[in-house]
C-alpha cells in the first residue's frame, strides 16, 4: 500500500482502496501511511465506504458512499464530503449484484436549479 501510494504523490493522483470493512482505526492507520508516503490523505478514496463521512473526513480519506438502502440521504446528515457510487457492472449472467446507473439521482436536491 504504501508504495502505491508514493506512487500516486510522484504521479500527482488520487488511490482507489478497495477495503472490505471500515473501521475508525482502520482509516487512521490508512491515512497514517498515506502521509508517510509523502500523499496526502485526501487523495485516498475508500471504495465502497459505509456513510460515515464525518470519521473519514477527521482522518482525511475520501469516501465513495454506494448509492443505496438510503446511504446518500444517510451520509448527508453528516455533510456533503463524499462521492456516490454505483459500482456498475454490465454483465447479464450476474443480474442485480450491484446497483445499476438508475440507483443514481437524476438531479441534485439540495441545490435550487
Amino acid at each position: 500500500m504504501r508504495y502505491s501510494f508514493e506512487l500516486a504523490k510522484d504521479a500527482g493522483c488520487a488511490v482507489q482502496i478497495h477495503t472490505e470493512s471500515a473501521t475508525e482505526e482502520g482509516l487512521s492507520e490508512i491515512a497514517g501511511i498515506a502521509r508517510s508516503a509523502g500523499l496526502p490523505p485526501e487523495k485516498v478514496v475508500k471504495h465502497f465506504s459505509p456513510p460515515m463521512v464525518k470519521i473519514c473526513e477527521k482522518h482525511g480519506i475520501f469516501p465513495s458512499v454506494l448509492a443505496g438502502e438510503n446511504a446518500i440521504e444517510t451520509a448527508l446528515c453528516e455533510g456533503m464530503r463524499f462521492m456516490m457510487e454505483t459500482d456498475y457492472i454490465d454483465d447479464l449472467k450476474r443480474p442485480g449484484s450491484v446497483l445499476g446507473p438508475k440507483n443514481c439521482p437524476e438531479k441534485d436536491q439540495t441545490t435550487p436549479g
